[in-house]
């Protein structure tokens, strides 16, 4: 993955904390995987190539085939579907 070359180590105190057995997140990381994969397919491939992967829109466009304008409209698209998901 690209964005993990940019990625740096925690020191030990946060590392516990944020893999230890009282994960105050665990359940909201759960609730925006869950609206993550319930995007359509173009909506879901920008939000990950772009959000979480760290790719441009240049990058995303021409990963999935597709226009640059699409890329940002999908991710607006996809943006709104997860806030509207995870506000239920």
């Amino acid at each position: 993955m690209r964005r993990l070359g940019r990625e740096t180590g925690l020191d030990a105190a946060v590392e516990r904390t944020a893999t230890g057995a009282s994960d105050i997140y665990a359940g909201q990381r759960m609730d925006l995987e869950q609206a993550i994969s319930r995007l359509p397919e173009r909506a879901r491939t920008v939000l990950v190539l772009y959000d979480i992967e760290g790719y441009s829109h240049a990058e995303v466009a021409e990963i999935a085939g597709m226009a640059v304008g699409s890329s940002k409209a999908q991710l607006h698209r996809a943006r709104k579907l997860v806030r509207d998901e995870l506000d239920k």
